[in-house]
């Protein structure tokens, strides 16, 4: 079993509405024993290594609730920083399920090309926004580089345009008729 486990949410309805709701877990509790005993940086430089998915999300939410639980206000920037590495997690995931399970699904083959290309996003945009500094330490510093943080956004914004939308996002987003949209849908 992964450490993520698994959530299962069954919904009982009854005209139309939810009249109960049921959770059940199978995310093995016990893993916590790992960090018992470690010092608040040691933790949350772990954390996000024992989550293969949304490692970011697991970090930023636990730095959050240790700065929360020591009365520290976060810094503007660092957060900033922060919440653009969970947007870089989201879309990485999103486009490697795009690029490698939807073609499966029409029987057609992944796009392992372009998804490899997106197993370093994440970490050269950290690079990128934190230099050296750990982004969920307590004392994390924003150190952007520019130049690379523009090569991760464009190499972004490249594979959107080009194997997602087949034209630039803004178009996309702006310029497509309902008949434009449906032919982007049944060829794409």
């Amino acid at each position: 079993m992964a450490i993520e486990g698994q959530l299962t949410i069954d919904l009982y309805r009854e005209k139309g509405a939810v009249i109960k709701v049921d959770i059940q877990s199978s995310r093995p509790l016990k893993v916590v024993s790992v960090l018992e005993g470690k010092r608040v940086g040691e933790v949350l430089e772990l954390l996000p290594r024992l989550f293969n998915v949304c490692a970011t999300a697991q970090g930023v939410a636990a730095t959050r609730a240790c700065q929360r639980a020591m009365g520290r206000k976060p810094v503007v920037a660092v957060e900033a920083a922060r919440e653009m590495l969970l947007l870089i997690e989201a879309a990485r995931e999103h486009l490697w399920r795009i690029a490698l399970n939807w073609p499966m699904l029409l029987g057609e083959t992944g796009q392992s090309q372009w998804a490899a290309s997106l197993s370093t996003m994440l970490a050269d945009t950290q690079m990128a926004l934190f230099g050296k500094s750990h982004a969920f330490s307590l004392d994390a510093t924003v150190e952007v580089d520019h130049q690379l943080l523009k090569t991760q956004l464009s190499h972004l914004k490249f594979i959107l345009a080009s194997e997602i939308y087949g034209c630039p996002s803004g178009e996309w987003l702006n310029g497509l008729d309902m008949a434009t949209w449906r032919d982007w849908a049944r060829n794409g």
